[in-house]
């Protein structure tokens, strides 16, 4: 018995078949009322996307972090100084006033060791080693703040645990910022 004409196999019929259905399934298919894929679903990857994250503020000028490092230091105030500190990210697009935020930094830092409160002068010995360091690296880097030398400096497990005694100190005794 012979098969009725147009069964049996011809691959190139079927894949033509395979293919109009194909199309015509996509070509006819709406996608209106679909629900987004996981792919098209937003991410928190992309800050500007995200709408729980608090928009973060642009930094300050370089000229106007080293003014408030001074500021700080000469006040005398530990609150006032871990604050300017705080606001301490050099813009990385101006190499010379990098170099300069660093330079202060690591001046105001040693010439305010002797006036911080007992409880942070360890901690604060650590913060002049890495201020003195970073400033360095960043002159030798030509103001590159990226720069690996420059990360290390304050990368030491050191000087993290002064950061955290740093936060602690300000939670308990200064004001809101």
């Amino acid at each position: 018995m012979t098969p009725p004409r147009g069964f049996g196999p011809r691959p190139a019929g079927w894949l033509l078949a395979v293919l109009a259905l194909t199309v015509g399934i996509a070509s006819g298919c709406s996608r209106d009322n679909t629900l987004p894929t996981v792919i098209e679903m937003p991410t928190t990857t992309d800050p500007d996307a995200a709408v729980d994250l608090v928009p973060v503020e642009a930094p300050l000028p370089n000229a106007e972090i080293v003014a408030a490092l001074q500021a700080a230091a000469a006040g005398g105030d530990t609150c006032e100084l871990l604050a300017a500190m705080d606001l301490a990210q050099p813009d990385s697009s101006d190499p010379a006033g990098a170099t300069q935020v660093y330079e202060t930094l690591a001046t105001v830092t040693a010439a305010a060791q002797t006036s911080v409160p007992s409880e942070l002068g360890p901690d604060w010995a650590s913060l002049v080693t890495a201020a003195k360091r970073a400033s360095t690296a960043v002159s030798e880097a030509d103001g590159d703040v990226s720069d690996s030398q420059v990360k290390a400096a304050f990368a030491t497990a050191t000087f993290v645990e002064a950061a955290e005694a740093f936060e602690r100190y300000q939670l308990a005794n200064c004001g809101p910022a």
